[in-house]
């Protein structure tokens, strides 16, 4: 804190000073030269009193001390090289100023010469600002001296070499490269600055130096005949030959004894077996060499044959590309010819063109999408041929043309018409293909057709619609076909179904309903319920003998499913049918059939386990109380025997085949044999119960909705629809009216949507829907209705 404030003291350990110091700003020389900035610039007094100060302790007389970071190599003078004479001798060895200072000190003192400044030094700073010269003399270089302590220079630049690895410094007889410098004149070994070796004169040979003073290597080269020539003339030298078979090596001096037989230490007399082993070395080696040569020699002929391939490769796949790119030139021109045509030109001729388009080029037509060219020029001639049509009174107009355009548009990855069992996701969705003629059909062909259909058709008189359907189903794109379904007939249907009232129609409902089975299948899954809550409130005041109700409802049997039948029929029917035979009088001297007629009526329709379940409660328990009585009172076995077998005949055979009804009839053969041998009556079935008609139809109704739900899963939907039919409130969707994707339905007056996910049911309370139950919902439709 010192350096940073004046008069500073502390205090009661705390610091109190007088003033701050102010720090002294660089000036632009000492952020350039540092240590080396001169004074001369500074303005400011008290700074350059304070430079002053510093300046006084330090001397620029003296050389500057330079610390080496490399090694120095003397580059020696060749011998056969001669100096230029007279005063450029200095020159020709050291050029520069460094160099004549150096000279002119360590060499040349002793005669006496005097070295001067070289006026061209540093001529190169006038391209510069003169940073050079400014840096040397900061650091005590004077024009006309040399750098170092004696101001002896530098003759050749630092040279650094590498020393081996591992080696130190100190380490081996290694000669660090130092500098050598030529002897002054007349020194002991040495020579002077004008003089050359051998005593040539200077300028001789001033040629072979460079300008820089540098010594010229020269090159001499000899070619090959000189070569040759000069081994010819050296003698021939005899070559030593050792015989390292041995356990020393002797040299062979005769050849004569070489090959003489040998006996090794095993017994082998083979002449020179190291020799042989080389030789078979050798042989081996080449053999191996000659091996690898000729896989390689496979290996390049297997690589020129796959080269082979992939030229023939390339050359077919250029041909295939300028083949296609001619055809494609073709398909262009002929493409620009048709469209090219007047707009008057008919839709036959424009078809023909067309056609031989795609039978010639088909690769062509589909790849590059021509069929989109072809409907931008029929789309416009199609909607002037349909223009007025009224598809249900003329379902034959525009047939012809649109069947010809259906192969000239149909992409082969779209499907074409037929029946249309389920009503899809893309039904009502828009086109749902970018297929050219799938978008003929959405632009020319639906619109006039959902314009008859909302304003002219009548669900209870479907042959017009059917007779268009059942003409253009061939030639509609599923999602076309979807669309007139989903969007155009279940509407109508729904609508229908809400107004119709079986006891006021005199239609039945299949006949006009059933004919759109082939078309929309499972889709009218959703009207049965509906259809089945109206037929049991319509059922409630039927009497069995009125036989209009078989007629309406046998049809519906192969429509719903068994479980849903058979509970409707252990709803609404089998409890009137038990409740006509509970009332019927058995009495064998005059016995009334009817109302056995009118439930036998009911056998192909009603399984044979309802109606063997009714019998079993409502008839043969008073049958055979009858029976009972009449053998206990003195009864003609022959008539007993005749009204058993008449009673048997009576009930259907399949119904017969019961096992339920088949231990009836054995339980009452039984007790006529009791009978007739010891005159005693067997003990009674379990089976006799008094018949409770209230009773039995709530148990045929449990029965019966058990094995509706144990047949299949109960959706939310399914649920909702079960509770709408037992309190008598009307639920049905509503045409095209969704709520975050979800179908909504109307149950009465309240609209609701059906999240089978969470399972919760919403309804629309104003401006929002919320979350309520089956309870709140019933008290909601109450509250509106009134």
């Amino acid at each position: 804190m010192e350096n940073d404030y004046e008069g500073g003291q502390w205090i009661n350990g705390e610091f109190y000073y007088s003033k701050k110091r102010q720090k002294r700003m660089q000036t632009k020389d000492e952020r350039i030269y540092g240590v080396f900035a001169d004074d001369s610039d500074d303005s400011d007094g008290d700074r350059r009193g304070r430079r002053r100060d510093r300046d006084r302790e330090r001397d620029y007389t003296k050389p500057v001390g330079f610390v080496s970071s490399g090694k120095i190599v003397q580059d020696t003078m060749k011998d056969d090289e001669e100096d230029a004479g007279g005063d450029n001798n200095e020159e020709a060895v050291m050029p520069s100023a460094f160099g004549k200072r150096y000279v002119r000190r360590c060499f040349c003192r002793p005669r006496g010469i005097v070295v001067t400044a070289d006026p061209t030094f540093a001529n190169f700073e006038k391209h510069t600002k003169g940073i050079g010269l400014k840096l040397l003399e900061k650091m005590g270089y004077k024009p006309g001296e040399g750098l170092g302590r004696n101001k002896q220079g530098i003759a050749k630049p630092v040279e650094a070499r590498m020393r081996p690895k591992g080696m130190a410094l100190g380490f081996g007889d290694r000669d660090e490269p130092r500098m050598e410098l030529p002897q002054p004149h007349g020194g002991p070994g040495g020579l002077g600055l004008g003089a050359q070796p051998g005593g040539r004169a200077p300028g001789a040979d001033g040629a072979a130096r460079d300008q820089d003073g540098k010594a010229r290597v020269r090159r001499e080269y000899r070619t090959a005949d000189q070569v040759l020539a000069e081994a010819a003339e050296q003698p021939l030298q005899a070559q030593p030959i050792l015989d390292m078979r041995g356990p020393q090596a002797r040299v062979i001096t005769n050849l004569q004894h070489l090959n003489q037989e040998t006996v090794t230490a095993t017994g082998d007399k083979t002449p020179m077996p190291e020799l042989q082993h080389n030789l078979r070395l050798l042989v081996d080696l080449a053999e191996a060499a000659i091996q690898k040569l000729d896989a390689k020699l496979r290996h390049e002929q297997d690589t020129a044959t796959l080269l082979a391939r992939e030229k023939e490769r390339l050359e077919a796949e250029d041909a295939r590309q300028e083949e296609a790119c001619s055809r494609l030139e073709a398909v262009s021109a002929e493409v620009e010819a048709v469209r090219g045509m007047p707009a008057a030109t008919p839709l036959g001729e424009l078809a023909e063109a067309y056609g031989r388009i795609r039978e010639r080029y088909r690769e062509e037509y589909i790849m590059y999408g021509l069929a989109q060219a072809a409907l931008a020029q029929v789309l416009p001639r199609m909607q002037a041929l349909l223009r007025g049509w009224e598809p249900l009174s003329e379902p034959l107009r525009g047939v012809p043309e649109i069947k010809t355009w259906k192969e000239l548009l149909q992409s082969d990855a779209a499907g074409g018409g037929g029946p249309y069992d389920t009503v899809g996701a893309s039904a009502g969705s828009g086109s749902g293909s970018d297929d050219p003629y799938t978008l003929l059909v959405w632009e020319v062909v639906l619109p006039p057709v959902r314009s008859s259909a909302l304003n002219g058709w009548q669900p209870r008189d479907p042959e017009p619609l059917l007779k268009w359907l059942e003409t253009w189903e061939p030639l509609l794109p599923p999602s076309a076909l979807g669309h007139v379904l989903e969007m155009l007939v279940m509407p109508k249907l729904r609508r229908a179904l809400g107004e119709w009232e079986p006891r006021q129609e005199t239609v039945p409902i299949h006949a006009w309903l059933f004919p759109w089975l082939p078309y929309l299948g499972q889709a009218l899954d959703e009207l049965y319920p509906h259809i089945r809550h109206k037929l049991d409130v319509a059922l409630q005041a039927w009497h069995p003998s009125d036989g209009s109700a078989l007629v309406l409802l046998s049809p519906w049997q192969r429509v719903w499913g068994q479980a849903e039948w058979d509970a409707f029929m252990a709803k609404a029917i089998v409890p009137k049918l038990a409740l006509a035979l509970g009332q019927m009088d058995i009495n064998p001297a005059a016995q009334q059939m009817e109302p056995w007629m009118w439930a036998m009526a009911w056998k192909d329709i009603i399984s044979a386990q309802l109606m063997a379940g009714m019998l079993e409660r409502v008839f043969f328990p008073r049958w055979h109380a009858v029976l009972q009585h009449w053998l206990t009172h003195g009864a003609n076995f022959d008539e007993v025997t005749r009204w058993y077998l008449g009673w048997k005949s009576a009930v259907p055979q399949g119904i017969l085949d019961h096992e339920r009804v088949r231990a009836q009839f054995n339980a009452a053969l039984n007790t006529m044999n009791s009978v007739l041998e010891d005159g005693t009556l067997p003990p009674q079935p379990a089976f006799s119960t008094p018949y409770d008609a209230g009773v039995y139809a709530a148990a045929a109704a449990a029965g019966a909705a058990a094995a509706a739900a144990a047949s299949r899963e109960l959706t939310l939907r399914d649920l909702v629809m079960r509770f709408a039919e037992e309190n008598g409130v009307e639920f049905q969707p509503k045409a095209g009216r969704t709520y975050e994707g979800l179908q909504v339905y109307s149950f009465g007056s309240v609209s609701v949507v059906l999240d089978n996910t969470s399972g919760v049911i919403r309804a629309q309370l104003g401006p929002r829907w919320a979350p309520v139950s089956l309870e709140q919902l019933q008290q909601l439709v109450v509250a509106r209705r009134r």
